[in-house]
C-alpha cells in the first residue's frame, strides 16, 4: 500500500511538478524572440540547443528572425515595446539605443563579469556616458601590422621608425582613427584623459600635438610610405610590393593562405618622436549581444545573452566561421592560452592587442568632426603644405576644426547646387546638426521628431529649459532630446501627441515641422483665406503655420496646389525650413 502511494506521488510530481524547487519540478513555459543576421544563424541555433539544456527550468518556445543589425536598430527606435528579446548591436549604437530606452542596464555583477573576461578596452564599449552599463560583448574590430618575415625580424616590427627605412609600408590614412593614433601616441588626449569626458574635446594641440604632426607629416613624405586608401594593402604585401601593412584582423587567414609562413602578424609598433620611444594605441570597435528593456522575459534573456557571449560560445563562433568565411574572432581573454588560439597567429595577436594597446572608439559627436577632417590634414601634409616653420599653427587650426571650428563641410550625397546645399553648410558649420559620416549628410532620409526639436533647441542657443518636469513617458530621462523637449513644450512650440507622449522615434511630417517653426516665431497673425492648397482647409489645425511659411517663403508646397501636411519630412527639407526661417 506504502508502495502504490510512494509510486502515484511521483507519478503526479513528475507530470505536474509538485515539489517546486526540486528536480522533478515542472518547467516554466516562456517564449523568447531573439534577432540575428543570417551569418549568425548556424552558430546561433547550436548555442540555442546547449542553453536549452544547460537550462531546464524553462521550456522555450524559440522565435528566430534574421534581420542584420541595421535593420533591428531601426525598427527597435520606431517602437522597441515590439522588438526582439535578444538582439546584436554595434557600439557605435548603443548610446542612441540608450536614449531611445531600447536596451536594458546590466547590474553591478553582470559588470564584473565582462570586466573579468575581456580587456579595459571592450568593457568601455559597452557604457554609456553617465557610466552605465549595457550590453555583452561579444566579438571585436581592431588593427593589426602585417608583415614579410623574409624582409623584418621580429624586432624590427617593434618600431615604425625602422621598417620605413627598409622597405615600403601601407597605413590607411582615410580614417581618423588611424591618423589620431600618432596623436594619442605623443600624449595627446580626445576626451578627456580616459577618453569618457565629451566635453573636454580634442586636445591635439599644443608642443605635442606639433612634434605628432611633424613626425606623421616626414612620415608620409618618405619614399616608402604608400597611402592605403582603399584598404587593400594585403594585395600589394603578398605580391611583394610592400614590406607591411596595416589592417584589420580580419586580413589575417587570406594573407596567411597565400603567404603562408612567411607572413607575420604583431601589435602596433612604436614611434620615436623628438628622441622618446612612443607606443602607438589601436582602436577598436565592439560587436554586442543587448537585451530589450521591455521584455517580460528579463531573467532568461539576460541568461541567453550571457551564454552566447561567453569564452566557449566565442571559441564556438570563430571555429565555425573560419576563413574562407568571414572571420568572427573571440575577445575573451581566458582564451589567450587556449591551444587552438595559441597556433593561430591572428586571434593570438588580437587577443594581445585588445588587452595591452587597444582603447575604445568613442561614439560622441565630435568622432564625426575627427572623420571629417583627418583628410584635410593629411592632404596638407601630401601636398607639402606643412613646414617645421608653420606646423604649430596648422596643428593649432586643424585641433580648432576637430572642436567645432567653423569650416564648410564637404558631403558626397549633398550635390553642387542642390535646393539645400547652403542650408546642410549653415546647419554644420553652426552646430545645429552633422552629416551622418564624414562623406555623407544623408538629406533624403526621414527626419524625427526628436531631432526636429533638438535642431530649433539648437538654434535658439541650446537654453536650459525652466522646469525639470518631464509629462511625456517616452522622453527618456538623460536623452539628447530631454532639454529640447523640454524647452519646445515651455516655449509651446509642441504639446507633445498627447498628454504623456511625445513620441520623439516617429518622422516629422510637414505639417508638424512649419507648425514648430510657426510657434518658435511667436504664432504671428495671418490670412488663411487665401490657402492655395486643396489639401490645407483654411480650418486645418496646420493652416496657420502654412500660411506663414509661405508667406515668408520658407516652402512654396509640393505643387501649386498641394502641400503634404502629412508628408514626411526629410532631414534636407527640415535644415531648408530652418535656413530660409532664421536668414
Amino acid at each position: 500500500m506504502k508502495r502504490k502511494a510512494l509510486a502515484l506521488i511521483l507519478a503526479l510530481v513528475l507530470v505536474f511538478g509538485l515539489i517546486p524547487g526540486t528536480a522533478f519540478a515542472a518547467a516554466k513555459p516562456i517564449e523568447l524572440t531573439v534577432w540575428a543576421g543570417f551569418d549568425e544563424m548556424t552558430w546561433l541555433n547550436a548555442q540555442l540547443d546547449a542553453f536549452e539544456s544547460a537550462n531546464p527550468q524553462w521550456s522555450i518556445t524559440w522565435n528566430i528572425v534574421e534581420y542584420e543589425a541595421y535593420e533591428s536598430r531601426e525598427m527597435l527606435l520606431q517602437d522597441p515595446t515590439t522588438g526582439a528579446d535578444v538582439f546584436f548591436f554595434g557600439d557605435d549604437w548603443l548610446q542612441e539605443l540608450v536614449w531611445y530606452d531600447v536596451l536594458m542596464p546590466l547590474s553591478q555583477e553582470d559588470a564584473a563579469l565582462i570586466r573579468e573576461q575581456t580587456s579595459q578596452a571592450v568593457y568601455d564599449a559597452v557604457t554609456d556616458q553617465s557610466g552605465q552599463f549595457y550590453g555583452f560583448p561579444l566579438s571585436a574590430d581592431t588593427i593589426l601590422l602585417y608583415y614579410n618575415k623574409k624582409i623584418y625580424s621580429e624586432e624590427d616590427v617593434k618600431s615604425l621608425d625602422t621598417m620605413i627605412e627598409k622597405a615600403p609600408v601601407a597605413y590607411p590614412l582615410n580614417l581618423g582613427t588611424d591618423v589620431a593614433a600618432f596623436y594619442l601616441a605623443n600624449g595627446c588626449t580626445m576626451f578627456g584623459a580616459d577618453g569618457k569626458n565629451e566635453s573636454a574635446g580634442f586636445r591635439f594641440n599644443g608642443a605635442r600635438g606639433t612634434a605628432a604632426t611633424l613626425w606623421l607629416a616626414d612620415f608620409i613624405r618618405h619614399e616608402n610610405f604608400r597611402n592605403d586608401v582603399d584598404s587593400l594593402g594585403h594585395w600589394g604585401l603578398w605580391q611583394g610590393e610592400l614590406g607591411a601593412s596595416f589592417l584589420n584582423y580580419e586580413a589575417y587567414d587570406l594573407l596567411y593562405e597565400i603567404m603562408g609562413d612567411d607572413l607575420g602578424v604583431a601589435p602596433l609598433p612604436a614611434i620615436t618622436i623628438d628622441g622618446q620611444t612612443r607606443q602607438m594605441p589601436a582602436h577598436t570597435s565592439t560587436y554586442c549581444v543587448g537585451v530589450n528593456r521591455h521584455t517580460d522575459q528579463a531573467d532568461a534573456a539576460l541568461a541567453l545573452a550571457r551564454f552566447l557571449t561567453s569564452a566557449e560560445s566565442q571559441l564556438l563562433r570563430w571555429e565555425l566561421y573560419q576563413f574562407p568565411s568571414s572571420p568572427t574572432y573571440p575577445i575573451a581573454s581566458e582564451l589567450i592560452n587556449d591551444p587552438a588560439v595559441q597556433a593561430h597567429g591572428g586571434v593570438r595577436t588580437h587577443l594581445q592587442t585588445l588587452d595591452s594597446i587597444a582603447y575604445h572608439t568613442p561614439t560622441f559627436y565630435g568622432m564625426s568632426l575627427l572623420w571629417q577632417y583627418s583628410d584635410l590634414l593629411t592632404r596638407w601634409m601630401i601636398n607639402g603644405e606643412i613646414t617645421p616653420e608653420n606646423a604649430a599653427e596648422r596643428t593649432e587650426e586643424w585641433n580648432t576644426l576637430l572642436n567645432g571650428g567653423v569650416m564648410p563641410p564637404t558631403f558626397s550625397d549633398v550635390p553642387a547646387g542642390a535646393y539645400y546645399e547652403d542650408a546642410v553648410e549653415w546647419a554644420v558649420v553652426n552646430g545645429i546638426t552633422s552629416g551622418t559620416s564624414a562623406t555623407t549628410f544623408s538629406p533624403g532620409d526621414d527626419c524625427m521628431r526628436a531631432y526636429a526639436v533638438t535642431f530649433l533647441w539648437r538654434v535658439a542657443g541650446c537654453p536650459e529649459p525652466r522646469s525639470t518636469v518631464n509629462p511625456f513617458v517616452d522622453v527618456a530621462p538623460g536623452s539628447f532630446y530631454e532639454k529640447p523637449v523640454l524647452w519646445a513644450l515651455e516655449q509651446g512650440i509642441t504639446t507633445g501627441t498627447d498628454a504623456t507622449h511625445f513620441n520623439p522615434a516617429g518622422v516629422c511630417n510637414r505639417a508638424q515641422i512649419v507648425t514648430f517653426l510657426y510657434r518658435a516665431f511667436g504664432s504671428p497673425a495671418v490670412d488663411t483665406n487665401d490657402l492655395p492648397f486643396t489639401d490645407v482647409p483654411a480650418d486645418s489645425w496646420c493652416a496657420a503655420p502654412v500660411a506663414w511659411a509661405l508667406e515668408n517663403d520658407i516652402t512654396k508646397g509640393l505643387s501649386d496646389t498641394s502641400f503634404g501636411p502629412e508628408a514626411n519630412c526629410i532631414r534636407a527639407q527640415v535644415v531648408t525650413f530652418l535656413y530660409r526661417a532664421y536668414n
